[in-house]
């Protein structure tokens, strides 16, 4: 099929801290002015395709901190896991994801963060930078309690 631009929005606007279609929309029109219109509708489509299919939820491996994404990717594929940035949507967000315009897809990380969390199943492994964990960090406000709340074990792992 087409370009199902509601069902992207609405893809978008899940769970996105309540703010809803509104907020998804206002997204999709600011995205509009700094990227062709039938460019983004191609990359909302694979994202949205993605963010239904990533995987089978077990092995999952989130990250949080400097230098522990690098761990975190080599833990998962030693280990038959995935960071989000592994799966199809990650990639796809990685893409288009640029320092000038990480304002743009910083909403769509959140959402494909909360997405991946909730598709956990089983224990989680999660690697974090020994300098902490930022209070406002993704895994803070999004991943964390969502992992909490369906009651995944998770596995720590300090990254120096």
């Amino acid at each position: 099929g087409g370009f199902d631009g509601q069902g992207i929005l609405g893809a978008f606007s899940d769970g996105y801290d309540g703010q809803g279609e509104g907020f998804a929309k206002s997204l999709y029109q600011d995205a509009t002015e700094i990227v062709p219109v039938g460019k983004i509708a191609g990359l909302a489509s694979k994202a949205y395709r993605g963010i239904r299919n990533l995987d089978n939820g077990n092995n999952r491996v989130f990250w949080s901190g400097s230098g522990s994404k690098n761990a975190a990717e080599a833990f998962a594929r030693e280990n038959g896991g995935k960071t989000l940035e592994m799966t199809t949507t990650g990639k796809i967000l990685d893409k288009v994801t640029t320092t000038g315009k990480f304002r743009y897809v910083k909403p769509l990380w959140g959402i494909a963060s909360q997405r991946f969390a909730k598709g956990a199943k089983g224990p989680v492994n999660v690697f974090h930078s020994s300098e902490g964990v930022q209070v406002k960090s993704v895994w803070a406000t999004k991943e964390y309690p969502i992992l909490k709340k369906q009651g995944n074990d998770i596995n720590y792992h300090l990254v120096e």
